[in-house]
């Protein structure tokens, strides 16, 4: 990478090549040859600016005979159909049939601490008390 300290012979050079109206990448180039150097079209347009050079009268000397852009046509739009259909977000939510609520067994009933082989099929297998608990078979 090229330091950015230019030496006054290479800011001269630029000056000179500028007052040519040689392009940058072509002033680069010439520096670059002239020099031994590793300028890049970019370091010779922000060295041009830092002292004063490269600006809007830099600009206005550009050539005027470029070819201005083509005109934009519009496209053609498709006639929007006037059938409507309601969009996805706004189909109708179905309606669930009430079921009612189950009233659980083992709610409000007092644990009555028996052993697991001492269950009957329908007794609720619920371990009362934790990990520390009384009922015998868990651990």
């Amino acid at each position: 990478m090229q330091s950015t300290d230019w030496t006054s012979e290479h800011s001269d050079a630029l000056r000179e090549y500028l007052a040519k109206r040689m392009s940058y990448s072509e002033i680069a180039e010439a520096i670059n040859v002239k020099f031994k150097t590793a300028y890049s079209r970019s370091a010779a347009i922000g060295r041009a600016r830092r002292i004063g050079l490269a600006g809007p009268d830099r600009a206005k000397d550009s050539p005027k005979h470029w070819p201005a852009p083509p005109p934009k046509v519009q496209q053609p739009q498709p006639r929007k159909s006037r059938e409507r259909s309601a969009p996805e977000f706004m189909r109708p939510v179905p309606i669930f049939e009430r079921t009612e609520t189950v009233k659980l067994r083992c709610v409000e009933i007092d644990p009555r601490h028996v052993s697991l082989t001492d269950l009957e099929p329908d007794d609720c297998r619920y371990p009362y008390g934790g990990r520390f608990s009384s009922v015998s078979g868990w651990f």
